[in-house]
Formats: structure tokens, C-alpha cells, sequence
């Protein structure tokens, strides 16, 4: 009885949320690189994602461009951070002089990046909020089934 329970409530939560994603709602999906979103029955790039958010909602557009902006800063920070504090390393491995400045620029630097990296995903997930209106106060709405994973399935609870 129990096991039925369960099986009916996890076949629910992945059917209310099959049918958000065929009502035009778009999730975000953080991966190893980059963010993809889902809208839909696809899987969409940040490009393809801003050109559904310029075509439908402004608002939202606005604010994936913010993550966008911050998204540059986060490669024009990284790389040189990332290059001097290697340089720095490398040239340590190689019983050379270190020159404290420049690595410690690099690590501000990468710093800055690791900065810029949290408000892109925080810019990238509020305007797909936006887009989705989520003003739902429904119990349901706050479940998730997690089907991105090639063998996993997971449920989440978010407050």
C-alpha cells in the first residue's frame, strides 16, 4: 500500500510538471559549463533562451541580460586571473622567483569571477521567474521532479 502511495504521488508530480512544461513555462538547469533552460518539450542555449525572452516578455529579457553582462565579466575576469595565478604556480614548481603582486592579483581576480558567476545564475533564474509569473502559492507548484540526470530521479522541496 505504501509502495503504491509513492508510485501515485511521483506519477502526479511528473505529469502536473509535464504539463508546466507544455504550458510555456521555462526552468533552468545549471550543467558543468554553462546554463540550459527547458521550454517546452526542448532544451534551449542561453542565446536561444534570450531570443524566446525578447519575443515574449521584456521584462524578463531586461534581466537575462543583466546575467548576460555579468556572464562577459566572468570570462574577462577568470581567464587573466586564472593565467596569473597559473604562471605564478608554474614558475613556484620551477624553483623561480614568485612575484607576489602579480599572483595575488590573479586571485582577486578569480575572486571577482567566482562573483560574477553567482549573479549571472542568479540574474538567468530570476528572469525565467519572471517569464514563468510565479506567483503561485499552490503546494504542488513548489515540488519538482528531476529528470536531468542520464539514471537518476529526484524530488525537491523548495521553500
Amino acid at each position: 500500500m505504501r509502495k503504491n502511495a509513492i508510485l501515485t504521488l511521483m506519477i502526479s508530480l511528473f505529469f502536473s510538471q509535464m504539463s508546466a512544461a507544455q504550458t510555456g513555462n521555462i526552468m533552468t538547469y545549471k550543467g558543468s559549463w554553462s546554463s540550459t533552460y527547458m521550454y517546452g518539450m526542448g532544451e534551449y542555449s542561453l542565446s536561444e533562451a534570450g531570443d524566446i525572452f525578447k519575443r515574449e516578455s521584456p521584462e524578463a529579457y531586461k534581466t537575462f541580460k543583466k546575467g548576460r553582462a555579468n556572464k562577459t565579466f566572468e570570462w574577462l575576469t577568470g581567464i587573466p586571473g586564472g593565467f596569473l595565478v597559473g604562471y605564478e604556480l608554474g614558475g613556484l614548481i620551477r624553483s623561480r622567483k614568485v612575484d607576489a603582486a602579480r599572483g595575488g592579483i590573479g586571485l582577486g581576480l578569480s575572486a571577482l569571477s567566482f562573483y560574477f558567476t553567482y549573479r549571472s545564475a542568479k540574474n538567468f533564474v530570476k528572469a525565467a521567474e519572471i517569464f514563468n509569473n510565479k506567483k503561485s502559492t499552490s503546494l504542488i507548484r513548489k515540488f519538482e521532479l528531476n529528470l536531468t540526470e542520464a539514471n537518476a530521479v529526484g524530488l525537491v522541496f523548495r521553500f
